[in-house]
């Protein structure tokens, strides 16, 4: 049972994983001025210097690392390449979250929102690595990842009601036209839901639970030798005559 658990749930770890990485490059968003928009697209910008470039491009690497994450915990590996993958699945984006604190000190203006965002971001990796050597805490970590999910869903969700950014996923600005001025707001959903999947397949991949010991093989039927006492009684029985038993010829 805990084989075909861990099996199920490694898969569907991997989905998460191949999800996240399908919204890397589909850009979607809604924009109170035009609507719906979406469009494939290389997530990665050259006109902002190096720095932002390498950003970018780590962002676009983590989905792939936690793909190969996910793949190689279902093929149940040893302790060395479980690290691996725990590792690949893990600290990539916390180097992304790390870029962006870099980014803040280096004087680029970045939202509040988006820092805690960054700050969660490196918790999960810490509880991902700390959960492999401590099994004890794997619990905890379980419902760290399911908590930060469900904040990010509720700031979004109240970033649209009180036309306040709230979430590093919604933005909302008054552009000025005339005497009132125009509430322009978008939504990025892509980048929404690249988060969301990431959290989703950490969860699973905890809910997976530890790899399992591989399966004895199935013994094999082996014909029992006769004892020495079967082969006693055996003779013995081939000894008996009719008359033994009372029966004339």
């Amino acid at each position: 049972m805990n084989s075909k658990r861990y099996t199920l749930f490694t898969v569907l770890s991997l989905l998460a994983s191949a999800a996240m990485l399908f919204f890397t490059f589909f850009a979607w968003g809604w924009f109170s001025d035009i609507g719906m928009r979406f469009y494939f697209e290389i997530p990665v910008s050259t006109q902002k210097g190096f720095f932002t470039a390498f950003s970018d491009t780590v962002w676009m690497a983590v989905p792939f690392f936690s793909v190969i994450a996910s793949a190689l915990y279902l093929a149940r590996p040893g302790k060395a390449l479980q690290l691996l993958g725990t590792a690949l699945g893990s600290l990539p984006f916390a180097l992304y979250a790390l870029l962006q604190f870099f980014a803040v000190l280096g004087e680029e203006t970045v939202h509040t929102s988006v820092l805690i965002s960054h700050f969660f971001i490196l918790l999960c990796a810490f509880f991902a690595m700390a959960s492999f050597f401590l099994r004890e805490i794997r619990p905890f970590a379980l419902h760290f990842y399911a908590g930060y999910g469900l904040l990010e869903i509720l700031l979004l969700i109240l970033s649209a009601l009180l036309d306040q950014k709230l979430s590093p996923y919604y933005f909302y600005q008054i552009i000025p036209i005339g005497h009132s001025g125009f509430h322009y707001r978008f939504f990025t959903i892509s980048v929404f839901l690249y988060q969301i999947f990431y959290l989703l397949s950490l969860i699973l991949r905890s809910l997976a639970g530890p790899v399992p010991p591989p399966s004895d093989p199935p013994e094999k039927n082996v014909e029992e030798e006769p004892s020495a006492e079967d082969e006693e009684e055996e003779s013995d029985l081939s000894s008996l005559t009719l008359q033994d038993f009372g029966i004339e010829k």
